[in-house]
């Protein structure tokens, strides 16, 4: 078999894309071997969550702008298979039509706003590149920027199909063609947590371009956040079918701030790598709230209350209502903001149980304060968490 590598620059961006032709069948190899591998490849669950993070504020922001767009590529075929992002996948491929172009430019400083980047593919392989302008970390703790794709295809009189606009991705990928039906005929379909445009029928694009395997095997032929030395396949198995995670939980940036001006915290804090990174080199103004005050003036809380204080940061508002004898407890994301909490309590004479890790979106846990009254801190910093 010959063996070759090719390399494509990813704009300026420490990224690159490697195809090699040596290929390994999984199907051969021993279970554990297979399973180790099988493993190896799937994506990191921050990367993950920030995939689908991106994807549901840009779908929305397109749509809110009546530009037509559809799922492609691996993503495309993720919706088909599991409803989601291939376990494998480290980005999103979505379509739209050339002649949208300009008004998707003109969306530019309303992305930027939220946090992204869009910019046009300078390597001239696919069309736009959509990027988080803040770095997300992975659970090893490398730093990476995820993006999406998005492909600019046109309209080809000759061969009366849509046809991927960039030269150079012509050259690349297995024809990148839709009919007109397959680009303007389309139907919602499950994406993780949210719902995603796609081709009404789309296996004739997934069979152009995948090979009429694209249901029954599993290619791995490059990655974009890592490098590797083999390309993979083996049967499609019912575990393959299951979609990367987590799904969620999504926030809602692009609603808050299309009806409310609501600039959203960065993309980077939907992990809680980010508030451990921030309570770790900040100090935070231990004032109680606005809000806190408010409450305890005007006696809608009394001593005899129980609360929970969602979302405590560094407990400004827990510490407040403690000292006005209300049994609160502040609970957070953050492992470092709780073990700063807990410090500063025992120090006031306080219990350090009075704080706690726990996820808002972990509703086992949170049945356990079922009888009690619950807040949600909020700050310059978490003003749309």
């Amino acid at each position: 078999m010959n063996i070759f590598i090719k390399y494509i620059a990813c704009l300026t961006l420490s990224c690159s894309v490697s195809f090699a032709a040596q290929r390994i069948n999984l199907d051969d190899r021993p279970l554990l071997e297979k399973a180790t591998i099988k493993q190896q490849l799937q994506c990191d669950p921050n990367h993950i969550l920030s995939l689908y993070q991106m994807t549901y504020d840009a779908i929305q922001v397109l749509d809110h702008n009546n530009i037509p767009y559809s799922a492609a590529f691996g993503t495309l075929l993720g919706s088909i298979r599991g409803g989601g992002i291939l376990p494998h996948d480290d980005d999103v491929d979505l379509i739209i039509k050339k002649e949208d172009e300009h008004r998707l430019m003109a969306l530019k400083k309303t992305f930027w706003t939220l946090g992204y980047d869009l910019f046009q593919d300078g390597s001239k392989i696919v069309g736009y590149k959509l990027y988080s302008r803040q770095h997300i970390k992975l659970t090893d703790g490398t730093k990476i920027l995820p993006f999406i794709d998005l492909f600019s295809f046109m309209w080809d009189k000759f061969s009366s199909h849509y046809i991927l606009d960039a030269e150079k991705g012509r050259e690349i990928f297995r024809n990148p063609m839709l009919t007109y039906a397959e680009l303007n005929e389309q139907t919602l379909v499950p994406f993780g947590s949210m719902k995603i445009k796609i081709p009404q029928e789309y296996e004739g694009f997934l069979s152009r371009f995948y090979g009429s395997n694209w249901n029954k095997s599993v290619v791995v032929t490059h990655k974009h956040s890592s490098t590797l030395t083999n390309q993979y396949q083996w049967t499609l198995q019912e575990d393959d079918r299951t979609p990367a995670l987590p799904i969620g939980p999504l926030k809602e940036r692009i609603k808050d701030y299309m009806e409310f001006g609501i600039i959203p915290a960065p993309l980077a804090a939907n992990n809680a790598s980010f508030w451990d990174d921030f309570y770790t080199k900040n100090s935070v103004s231990l004032t109680p709230s606005t809000f806190a005050t408010f409450l305890i003036e005007n006696r809608h809380i009394t001593p005899s209350s129980r609360l929970v204080d969602i979302a405590c940061g560094n407990g400004r508002d827990s510490f407040f209502f403690q000292k006005n004898g209300i049994h609160a407890i502040g609970i957070d994301t953050s492992s470092s903001a709780i073990q700063s909490n807990k410090r500063v309590a025992l120090e006031s004479g306080m219990s350090a149980d009075s704080f706690m890790v726990v996820d808002i979106n972990d509703q086992e846990k949170l049945n356990q304060y079922h009888d009690s009254l619950f807040t949600l801190s909020v700050n310059k910093n978490k003003s749309s968490l």
